[in-house]
């Protein structure tokens, strides 16, 4: 599973990345901008699909506390500016 963490705060902030594994990788980016914090976190399988998928759903959160997913390799997304998620559901 592959995690990937985008936080963007109105002031500088510091990401820690811990080490790797065969079956995970994590991104993170910080980014300095006005207006209210937001973050973006997805979670996506390693491989997608066939006899060795390590899954076979994605993910994909934000400071709206609301996950969604979609059964496919790539997760959801969100608007940048509206912060609106467009290729998933709410995972009830």
């Amino acid at each position: 599973m592959r995690l990937s963490l985008t936080r963007v705060m109105p002031l500088t902030a510091t990401v820690v990345a811990g080490p790797l594994s065969e079956t995970t990788s994590v991104a993170a980016a910080v980014v300095a901008g006005g207006g209210s914090p937001f973050f973006d976190a997805t979670a996506v399988p390693s491989t997608y699909g066939g006899i060795g998928a390590t899954g076979t759903r994605s993910f994909y959160t934000n400071e709206s506390g609301v996950m969604y997913f979609v059964s496919s390799g790539t997760a959801p997304t969100a608007s940048g500016t509206t912060r609106v998620v467009s290729g998933g559901a709410p995972l009830n």
